[in-house]
């Protein structure tokens, strides 16, 4: 893994790489260390909500202000009729705190995702 892109908020920062050799390839990790997530999430997601404590990539439709406005937040971003972001989650401790990393095949590779916007979902999807 050489490639990547790095975002930066005041609750913390994501890192999303692929491998070097592979510029094609769509199997993407994703390293975070993140503050003020949901601490709900502390035993994991809910099984039975879609994208309870949930990390994706989602199509960023409000440029700058995507994080400002839920509204600007498109769709998760995957190729084919699988959703992967589906089994990519954070666990956090009780002050709402994670640190993790999730491999995902989404289909698209790092620069297909360029510009998009790193989603962490609370509990409730």
């Amino acid at each position: 893994y050489g490639l990547s892109y790095y975002m930066k908020d005041p609750s913390g920062k994501t890192v999303v790489t692929m491998r070097r050799s592979q510029s094609t390839d769509t199997k993407l990790k994703l390293y975070w260390k993140m503050k003020h997530l949901d601490p709900r999430c502390r035993d994991g997601p809910d099984d039975d909500i879609p994208n309870s404590c949930g990390v994706s990539i989602n199509e960023n439709s409000g440029m700058y202000a995507a994080c400002k406005f839920k509204e600007t937040i498109g769709e998760q971003k995957f190729v084919g009729k699988d959703n992967a972001w589906l089994d990519s989650f954070y666990v956090t401790d009780k002050y709402g705190e994670s640190k993790g990393i999730s491999k995902v095949n989404v289909g698209l590779n790092l620069f297909e995702n360029m510009g998009c916007v790193v989603v962490y979902y609370n509990y409730d999807g």
